[in-house]
């Protein structure tokens, strides 16, 4: 994954960065864009609970509920305690 400045996203603040691009992308209908991002993310750092909860949102956004649940539930399973995820797997499973 590439940096604002070409190099590969590695420390910690940059992942949080790209977290962070990722919410503008969402919140700007860049959905594609954030998918992306996200992908990457989750690519290099599978336990990343932020770009999974993220993914989540995008993927409930877009109508995409099968895969929106499939990120709440590994969310869930890396941090059980995640009330909001919690609240939108409910919130899926009830529709």
């Amino acid at each position: 994954m590439k940096g604002e400045n070409g190099n590969a996203i590695s420390s910690e603040m940059d992942k949080k960065e790209a977290i962070e691009m990722a919410k503008f992308y969402i919140v700007s209908g860049q959905y594609s864009r954030a998918k992306e991002l996200l992908h990457d993310i989750i690519s290099k750092d599978p336990d990343n609970t932020d770009a999974l909860f993220n993914l989540g949102i995008l993927y409930e956004l877009t109508n995409d509920l099968d895969r929106a649940i499939d990120m709440f539930r590994n969310l869930l399973e890396l941090d059980p305690e995640n009330r909001e995820a919690e609240r939108h797997l409910s919130k899926l499973l009830e529709m």
